[in-house]
C-alpha cells in the first residue's frame, strides 16, 4: 500500500451549502416528510432491522453527506411500518453481523419492501451480506432476484484489487485507465448470479485465480432495481464517493463530479491482507494509542500508515480534543487525510477550547479541509 503519511493540502476558500441530516430516530417521521419540499433532493433511508447488529451504519451515513443533493434518515422496523417508505427514493441495507441470527422479515415489512421495489420502481442498495433479506436461495429471504450471497467463501480480508466492466466504466469515468482499483473487503460474502442473467448487470468484479467474481451487481426487480455491493467502500478513503455516485445512477440523476479531495483512486498501489500476525500488530498499536506516552503515541500514529489507517481513526480521534498540542495537530492531520468526517464536531470543540492562536488557525484550516469533503455539488 502506498504510505498515506500525514500530508494533506489545505484548501479553505469554499462556500458550502448546509443540508440538514437526520440522525435522531425520534424525528424520523417529521424529517422524511420534509424531503417532499425539494423534488430534486434524493431521499435515502438506511435500514436498521430490529434486533440485528448492522455494520458501518455511521460510515454509510457519512458517504451520503458527500453529496449536497441527498438527505438520509435511519429507519427501524417500526419506521417502515409507520411510513411505508412513502418518501424514500433509495433504501440502503447495511452489512449484518454474521454472528447474529437472521430472522425472517415480518410479513408486513416484506410486503412494504416488495411494493417499494417492484410496484413503485424504487431502488435498494444491499451492502456486504445485507442482501440476505432479498437475495435468491437465501434462508428466510423474500427471493426478489437471481443474485445469491455466499458467506465465508474467500479467506481474503483487507485491501483488494478490482476492475470495472464496461457497465461500470459508464458510471465511473474517473476510474477508467487504472490497472487496479482498491476497496476494503471483509471477506465474509461473495455474490453469484443464478439462473437468468438478462436482468442482472455486473458493474465491478475481482479476479480470484482464473475466476471473475462480481462485487457490484445491479438486478432489475419489477419496476425497481436492487444493487448488491460486497465490498466496504464506506470504509475506503479515496473511494467512499462510490456510494453516493451509485445512488445517483440508480435514480437516473445527473452524475455529479465529486472533488479530487475525495476521488483518490491512486491513494493505494498494492493489495494488503490481514493475517493473524497483522492482527496481533494492529492490536498492539491500538494498545499503545490508548495507553502510551506522548512519544509512544506519536510513533504509533506514524506507524499505522503501514497498515490500514482507517482501523485506527477512532483510537486517534480523542487526541483531537486532548491537551497535548503535538498529538492534537497530528490527530487533526490524520483525520483529514483519512476523510474522517465523523470528527467534524470534534474539530469544533478543539477550536473552541484552543488558546494558542497559531494552533487555533491550523485547526480551522484542517476543519475547512474536512468540511470540503461533504455537501459537494
Amino acid at each position: 500500500m502506498k504510505r498515506l503519511g500525514l500530508k494533506v493540502s489545505i484548501f479553505i476558500t469554499v462556500t458550502l451549502l448546509i443540508f440538514g441530516s437526520c440522525k435522531n430516530e425520534s424525528t424520523n417521521e417529521e424529517y422524511v416528510k420534509k424531503v417532499q419540499l425539494k423534488s430534486e433532493t434524493i431521499a435515502v433511508g438506511i435500514y436498521k432491522p430490529t434486533g440485528i447488529n448492522t455494520l458501518n451504519l455511521n460510515y454509510i451515513a457519512e458517504t451520503i453527506k458527500i453529496d449536497a443533493g441527498m438527505v438520509f434518515v435511519t429507519l427501524t422496523d417500526a419506521d417502515l411500518l409507520k411510513t411505508k417508505l412513502e418518501n424514500i427514493d433509495v433504501l440502503i441495507i447495511p452489512g449484518l453481523d454474521i454472528d447474529t441470527e437472521i430472522l425472517a422479515l415480518d410479513d408486513e415489512i416484506e410486503s412494504i419492501l416488495k411494493n417499494f421495489i417492484q410496484t413503485n420502481g424504487k431502488s435498494v442498495i444491499a451492502l456486504s451480506n445485507g442482501g440476505k433479506f432479498i437475495a435468491c436461495s437465501q434462508q428466510k429471504s423474500i427471493n426478489l432476484t437471481d443474485v445469491k450471497i455466499k458467506e465465508k467463501q474467500l479467506p481474503t480480508k483487507g485491501l483488494i484489487t478490482f476492475n470495472l466492466t464496461k457497465n461500470g466504466e459508464s458510471i465511473f469515468s474517473e476510474l477508467i485507465g487504472y490497472d487496479n482499483l482498491y476497496s476494503f473487503y471483509n471477506g465474509n460474502s461473495i455474490l453469484e448470479i443464478e439462473g437468468d442473467t438478462i436482468n442482472n448487470k455486473i458493474i465491478a468484479q475481482i479476479q480470484v485465480e482464473d475466476i471473475s467474481i462480481p462485487i457490484i451487481i445491479q438486478a432489475k426487480c419489477g419496476l425497481g432495481k436492487i444493487l448488491f455491493i460486497s465490498t466496504q467502500f464506506e470504509t475506503t478513503p479515496g473511494m467512499r464517493w462510490v456510494i453516493p455516485r451509485m445512488i445517483r445512477w440508480l435514480q437516473a440523476k445527473s452524475i455529479n463530479k465529486y472533488q479530487t479531495n475525495i476521488v483518490r483512486p491512486d491513494l493505494y498501489d498494492s493489495r494488503w491482507f490481514i493475517t493473524e500476525q497483522i492482527e496481533k500488530e494492529i492490536d498492539q498499536l491500538k494498545l499503545v494509542l490508548s495507553n502510551g506516552s506522548k512519544n509512544e503515541v506519536l510513533d504509533a500514529i506514524d506507524k499505522v500508515s503501514n497498515y490500514y489507517p482507517w482501523f485506527f481513526a477512532e483510537d486517534i480521534r480523542p487526541y483531537l480534543i486532548g491537551r497535548n498540542d503535538d498529538l492534537k495537530l497530528m490527530a487533526a492531520e490524520f483525520l483529514v487525510n483519512n476523510e474522517y468526517t465523523l470528527a467534524l464536531n470534534d474539530f469544533d470543540t478543539a477550536i473552541k477550547t484552543e488558546r494558542n492562536k497559531k494552533n487555533k488557525a491550523l485547526l480551522r484550516e484542517y476543519k475547512a479541509a474536512l468540511q470540503q469533503m461533504i455537501e459537494q455539488n
